[in-house]
């Protein structure tokens, strides 16, 4: 007889059970949508085996997967990962759309009072923060750089890290070397770049006068409003063949090279003074708009 043919007023309480039915007996096709309700079901149902859904699962509450006490907020649209019984009541939640319109969190608590840690994402304002304790310790912005200890303002993000290398070239106030070569590195942190390394005349050439700069900055420097030719950097520069012959280093605004001046402001070194094979070390800080 087909299952539809038996109602269920003719069946005794209890006179089914699970052991009753053989696997595979019972599909979704011999049940009218409806048909199976939770007044027609045990408060709790037990699924010891894999419990496919190839449909949607919907909750009107929390859904909660674990053994252990729910931890949340008691709020629709929660899904709550607890630990078993009897390991603590620490469980994890992940919140959409409840508290505030549009916005996502994954709580870590320990308790349904405490959000220890906390990632909130809000798609209407597009950024994503990360807090401990309830209280937000950093930010992505959506227009890029990262925030930190509740700070949200774009001018204070930190907004680039990056770590390279150039390469200096030595300027002579008259002529040019005939070949020189030089090596450096740089670390950039948001605007702030920090530049060093060395240049080397491998042949002096025509090079006359006196060292004026070295060029080949990896970034401009900024265009700044300072006086005294818009400096926006400071660094040193030592001859590293002979004692006593070190200068400083100052870059104006909008260059990628840095002049070169003795402590006392005049021409850091004279013609006679340069020597094939001369090495110069450069240590230089500036800030850039790149």
């Amino acid at each position: 007889m087909p299952i539809s043919k038996i109602k269920s007023s003719g069946i005794e309480a209890d006179s089914v059970t699970g052991s009753s039915i053989l696997d595979g007996t019972v599909d979704t096709a011999d049940l009218a949508a409806g048909a199976v309700t939770s007044a027609k079901l045990d408060t709790n149902i037990d699924v010891a085996g894999t419990l496919d859904v190839t449909g949607k699962l919907t909750a009107d509450s929390n859904l909660l997967v674990g053994s252990g006490s729910a931890v949340g907020n008691a709020n629709a649209n929660e899904l709550e990962l607890t630990n078993p019984a009897g390991s603590g009541t620490v469980g994890m939640t992940f919140n959409v759309n409840s508290g505030s319109a549009d916005t996502g969190n994954i709580y870590w608590r320990s308790n349904a009072a405490n959000n220890n840690i906390q990632i909130v994402g809000d798609p209407v304002s597009n950024y994503l923060a990360f807090a401990t304790n309830g209280t937000e310790k950093m930010r992505i912005l959506s227009s890029g750089g990262i925030t930190f200890n509740g700070d949200t303002a774009a001018t204070n993000a930190l907004d680039d890290y990056e770590e390279g290398t150039w390469t200096p070239f030595l300027g002579p106030s008259g002529g040019s070397f005939t070949s020189q070569t030089g090596f450096g590195r740089y670390t950039k942190i948001g605007n702030i770049v920090h530049a060093w390394g060395y240049g080397k005349v491998t042949n002096v050439g025509s090079g006359s006068g006196g060292i004026d700069s070295f060029s080949g900055l990896p970034f401009a420097s900024i265009n700044d409003t300072f006086p005294a030719g818009n400096r926006s950097g400071l660094g040193t520069v030592r001859e590293d063949q002979r004692t006593g012959y070190w200068g400083q280093l100052f870059i104006s605004g909008g260059a990628t090279a840095a002049a070169i001046q003795s402590p006392e402001g005049t021409q850091f070194m004279r013609a006679a003074g340069i020597a094939t094979n001369d090495t110069f070390l450069i240590d230089l800080t500036y800030k850039t708009n790149a």
